[in-house]
């Protein structure tokens, strides 16, 4: 390798392969060896032109380690000290410094992840090596956001020229069951009789025909296969395009799929009115902490000595969730409110906590689910319906979840949803100290009441003290008609809300330790009707539920109190047990009937009522005894009860599993079940479409934005629109680009997905939002840097793609969790820590010139192949890339 001996003008003639060892005379004179008379004039001329020279840290000896070495790795010292600017008069001068500020500290990194990948005393440490990776990491990001470089660029990752967002836009175009409703192809379906009757409704622009559908005519032993040609051949026969088909979802699960293949042909299903039977629906979390996850089941044969549980589903997010309420509206469809750690259904957690909302059919299927949250903790608590089908859930956050949103510290939210999903607005007003909803309720007006708990007084009221319960009514915009705050002195909340018929309003709270019910008119500022104190909870103890039916107000929860108010009907039986109370309401007072206990010798709770038209009362519970089976393995079951008017239990579905199983709420409707559901169908009409709103099918929120900067030009800001699609987010962005880039949407299997790309040789630079307003994790983009690849034959975009240099390292992957992962990362840093000094050698000598490097080589007698060690290093790190799911350049 030939000798590049020093150039007084500060830079290198690169040889033709550009490979060559710069000399440090000084370092040579002061490590005490003889040189020759004219290298010692040399260093003497480069003494003199000592602010023109450079000493590499890579070219300095190693300190060496005082102490333990495992001391000076977990030091708490920062990872890079920025260098002194203040007296270097070049901007070639700053980019040297901070380049050697950013080399030592990946040097720094360099020797931890050695240690981890070759001491055997890094066994059992992983978890500790790699929390100081990580804070390294973070600095690493900071140094690099913050710095800036002025003749070359220094990128965190890797190098790419284009990206996808992880979020995909979808058609619906077929309606697939969410699971098997018959493991038996061949045999009969057990549930065809007299009345599996329906109707298919098709409307293809405006030609709309009704095509009358029988099961007892299919021919066969009317089993799955008979039935779907059955239909097929009077659709058929009406002239029109839509079809079934037999779906299979593993060796022996079989559903049926609805087939739309125009895409502009309605279809519309309508079961036999005289063929619904009640269900009921109950909602919790199966599993604890990292390993919980929400399920929702449906019980029917309600009438029956034991109802039967007809389905099960599981949210199946990307991490820990639970299902916290249901609520089943008036078209038979149930919406489950929760809290999820991960994505759902595409869409991606933005915080540490996000409300989640999904919509179900009455046959299981899931129809639309949606995350709303922040860049913190965001938690569904509770939903209810209107008459129209639009949504509202209620909960808490510290997030800010809309442009206008006022608080401090945990905030109730409030937000209103149409029937597809879409966000209509968010209310975010509350004081400064911590508040939170417990429950919701809308009436017949679309009117909104919500309670909780508040620390300090809401608009227009007064603290009673401590902690306080409240009550407030929003119209069906969300503007706020009145506040109702009461309580004690003590800690209070009001956990339930319910509106009757004629608009009195019903709560449920705990005061001071005990339960309590109230009925209030609906007038601002209007005082209790009547308010029943059932007693104290005991140590415990929580409220479940409340709901109001024919005059009679109906309240559970869980208690150690063996004597609660009201003739008891079934006694307790000991520690904590689930409670049902209904009381009478008289208009101007009220009478306890009966308390009735849910238990057994171990604990009990009941956490959701609901009543049927004839005063059948179904609870949703969890027991750690055995109710109605043997307790499952998890050690703690979920169960659906049933009670007849006057308190006495009928029968206890208890479900089980491996993991412990908790019911959070219970919803019921009196037509959830039909020859519709029993073949795993929806019910309604079924739009076919695309669903292409960007707050409706992501987690990102109307007024967050996002970064983008090409080249070092302005920063630009795109910011999320309410009404935006994904076809106008890519408009904005590109408009931000110019010709320097393009943003545009492509189909893949999924859909379509927003990609931006830059062009040329330019630089993009894509950034998060301020803390608590950024789109970017919502939509599912990363925060990045792209390289344009240059035009063929244009210098000037080969000359910026060179002055761009990648350390590697993706953040969120790269680590020290075990041997292979320290491995990886010791292969990263090197390859980091080599990109460095190659930065140095741009800075100090310019872009090459590929046409004269070309021909130098081939002059030279040099292919300009990999030689054999650049080759193993690069496949090294490609593996390493790979292995850590990062892309490879």
């Amino acid at each position: 390798m030939p000798i590049q001996l020093f150039n007084p003008f500060g830079y290198q003639a690169p040889s033709a392969a550009n490979a060559y060892v710069p000399v440090d005379f000084s370092v040579i004179g002061a490590a005490g060896l003889k040189v020759k008379p004219g290298l010692a004039a040399l260093g003497q001329l480069q003494g003199q032109l000592k602010d023109r020279i450079d000493i590499p840290p890579w070219r300095l000896p190693a300190e060496p380690t005082k102490g333990p070495v495992i001391n000076k790795l977990l030091s708490n010292d920062p990872l890079i000290t920025a260098p002194d600017l203040t007296r270097v008069r070049s901007n070639e001068q700053k980019d040297i410094q901070n380049l050697f500020a950013l080399y030592r500290g990946l040097a720094k990194m360099g020797d931890l992840t050695n240690y981890a990948a070759t001491d055997k005393a890094a066994t059992g440490q992983f978890a500790t090596l790699d929390k100081q990776f990580q804070k390294y990491m973070g600095e690493l990001k900071k140094f690099i956001g913050e710095t800036d470089f002025n003749g070359i660029d220094v990128v965190l990752g890797v190098k790419e020229s284009s990206m996808r967002a992880s979020v995909a836009t979808k058609s619906q175009l077929s309606y697939t069951q969410g699971a098997s409703f018959m493991t038996d192809r061949t045999s009969a379906l057990p549930f065809i009789d007299a009345n599996s009757k329906f109707t298919i409704t098709t409307n293809n622009n405006g030609t709309v025909k009704n095509i009358a559908i029988d099961l007892n005519n299919a021919g066969g032993v009317k089993n799955i296969d008979d039935v779907v040609g059955y239909i097929n051949g009077e659709l058929a026969f009406a002239g029109v395009v839509t079809r079934f088909e037999v779906t299979r979802f593993n060796a022996e699960s079989y559903g049926i799929k609805i087939n739309q293949t125009t895409g502009i042909e309605t279809v519309t299903l309508t079961a036999d009115a005289a063929t619904q039977e009640g269900a009921a629906y109950m909602v919790g979390q199966a599993g604890t902490g990292t390993n919980s996850g929400a399920f929702l089941m449906k019980f029917d044969d309600l009438a029956n000595t034991e109802a039967s549980l007809a389905w099960r589903r599981d949210l199946n997010t990307s991490a820990a969730d639970s299902g916290n309420q249901v609520i089943t509206g008036a078209d038979g469809y149930s919406y489950v409110v929760g809290t999820s750690q991960g994505g759902i259904g595409g869409e991606i957690a933005s915080g540490q906590n996000d409300a989640f909302l999904a919509k179900y059919d009455p046959a299981g299927n899931l129809v639309w689910s949606h995350l709303l949250g922040g860049a913190t903790d965001t938690k569904g608590l509770a939903v209810s319906v209107d008459s129209s089908g639009n949504v509202v859930i209620a909960g808490q956050t510290t997030a800010k979840l809309s442009g206008t949103a006022i608080g401090g510290g945990t905030d109730t939210f409030v937000t209103k949803l149409n029937s597809d999903g879409l966000e209509t607005w968010t209310r975010q007003i509350a004081p400064g100290t911590a508040d939170g909803a417990l429950g919701v309720t809308v009436d017949s007006s679309g009117n909104i009441f919500v309670s909780g708990y508040t620390d300090s007084a809401l608009a227009g009221q007064t603290a009673v003290g401590g902690r306080d319960a409240y009550v407030t009514k929003l119209d069906g915009t969300g503007a706020l008609v009145y506040n109702n705050q009461f309580g004690t002195v003590g800690g209070d909340l009001a956990k339930s809300v319910a509106v009757d018929n004629a608009g009195n309003v019903f709560v449920m709270s705990q005061q001071d330790g005990n339960v309590v019910v109230s009925k209030y008119a609906d007038a601002a500022g209007a005082g209790a009707t009547w308010s029943v104190n059932l007693g104290a909870l005991g140590d415990g103890g929580a409220l479940g539920g409340l709901t109001v039916s024919g005059g009679k107000v109906y309240v559970g929860g869980t208690t150690a109190n063996a004597a609660l108010a009201g003739t008891t009907v079934t006694a307790h039986s000991g520690g904590l047990d689930g409670f049902l109370t209904q009381i009478t309401d008289s208009g101007g007072s009220a009478a306890i009937d009966y308390t009735t206990y849910v238990g057994t010798a171990a604990n009990d709770e009941v956490a959701g009522v609901r009543v049927d038209g004839a005063g059948n009362v179904y609870l949703a519970g969890s027991t750690a005894g055995s109710l109605g089976a043997a307790l499952s393995a998890g050690g703690q079951d979920a169960f659906m009860a049933k009670f007849d008017s006057a308190g006495a239990r009928q029968y206890v579905n208890q479900v089980g599993g491996p993991f412990a199983m908790r019911a959070t709420g219970i919803s019921f409707d009196s037509t959830g079940t039909d020859i519709l559901s029993r073949l795993g169908l929806p019910r309604g009409e079924i739009t076919p479409g695309s669903y292409d709103n960007v707050v409706q099918t992501t987690s990102a929120r109307a007024d967050q934005y996002f970064t983008v900067q090409v080249d070092d030009g302005t920063i630009k800001r795109v910011s999320v629109g309410a009404n935006d699609t994904w076809s106008a987010i890519a408009t904005k962005i590109q408009s931000a680009l110019g010709i320097n880039g393009s943003a545009r949407m492509k189909s893949t299997g999924d859909g379509k997905q927003l990609q931006i790309e830059a062009l040329n040789g330019h630089k993009i630079t894509i950034g998060a939002g301020a803390a608590g307003s950024d789109a970017l994790r919502g939509l599912g983009i990363r925060a990045t840097t792209l390289i344009g690849t240059p035009y063929k034959g244009d210098r000037e975009a080969e000359a910026r793609v060179q002055s761009n240099f990648y350390l590697g390292l993706t953040s969120g992957t790269t680590g020290l969790k075990d041997i292979k992962a320290a491995t990886d990362a010791q292969t990263l840093v090197e390859d980091a820590m080599r990109a460095m000094r190659k930065a140095y050698s741009f800075i100090k000598d310019g872009p090459e010139d590929p046409e004269a490097l070309k021909k130098a080589l081939a002059k030279s007698g040099q292919s300009g192949a990999f030689t054999a060690y650049e080759s193993a290093r690069m496949s090294q790190m490609r593996g390493a890339l790979a292995r850590l799911g990062g892309a490879v350049a």
